[in-house]
């Protein structure tokens, strides 16, 4: 009978550390995926960080381009008038020397 108490004992006694050895290994698993998590959530914020500077960057673009279309487009407007304006110079100077030339030549 004392064989098997003390048996059981030293059963006990190695089951006790065997969880011991668990227990130090699962909180040194829980401390390298906290530290893990600490990383991904610093990579996330570095990436978020980076996309609202890219977006700020391509909204500034946009703008510049919108205005540079716009300068473009009025120019297009003034170029169009003067052309026009210039073609109806022109042909009431031809009207003009034509009426000249058929009813008021010698």
């Amino acid at each position: 009978m004392a064989d098997i108490n003390f048996e059981l004992k030293e059963l006990l006694a190695d089951i006790k550390d065997s969880i011991v050895k668990l227990d130090k290994k699962v909180g040194e698993l829980e401390k390298k995926i906290d530290v893990g998590f600490t990383e991904i959530k610093g990579e996330f914020k570095r990436i978020d960080v980076e996309l609202k500077r890219m977006e700020e960057k391509t909204e500034n673009g946009l703008k510049g381009l919108e205005q540079k279309l716009d300068g473009w487009d009025k120019r297009l407007e003034n170029s169009e008038f003067v052309s026009r304006a210039t073609v109806t110079a022109i042909f009431i100077g031809f009207v003009g020397g034509m009426v000249k030339i058929l009813f008021f030549t010698n």
